[in-house]
């Protein structure tokens, strides 16, 4: 039997880095937000059973609203707030399936960590 493979997206970033007033994941390409193009491929992954993805705590409206929803994300189970630094937004998404807060509980599958 298939263990279950959960995807961890990693979506927090300020752009900082970019110089840009427009977080990395939100700047559009080919009229999508990059964070869209990480997310088909885990969409249309036939080994990703679910998806946590990890953003802003002060941008999950808007990626439930703009993103998930908007582009019908199916396998996105989980969006939650990211960290100070990436090491805690991943540590944040594991906390999500420690604690089976997921609809399916990932007890002794995989996980994927997107970067």
């Amino acid at each position: 039997m298939k263990k279950r493979c959960t995807a961890v997206v990693l979506a927090a970033g300020s752009g900082k880095r970019m110089k840009s007033n427009v977080a990395k994941q939100f700047m559009e390409l080919d009229g999508k937000p990059l964070i869209w193009y990480a997310l088909r491929a885990v969409e249309d992954s036939e080994i990703i059973d679910d998806c946590i993805l990890v953003t802003g705590e002060e941008d999950i409206p808007y990626v439930r609203r703009e993103i998930v929803e908007k582009y019908d994300f199916r396998k996105i189970d989980t969006v939650t707030a990211g960290g100070a630094e990436r090491c805690f937004s991943v540590a944040n998404a594991l906390r999500v399936i420690a604690r089976e807060q997921m609809r399916v509980a990932n007890r002794d599958g995989y996980v994927f960590i997107h970067d």
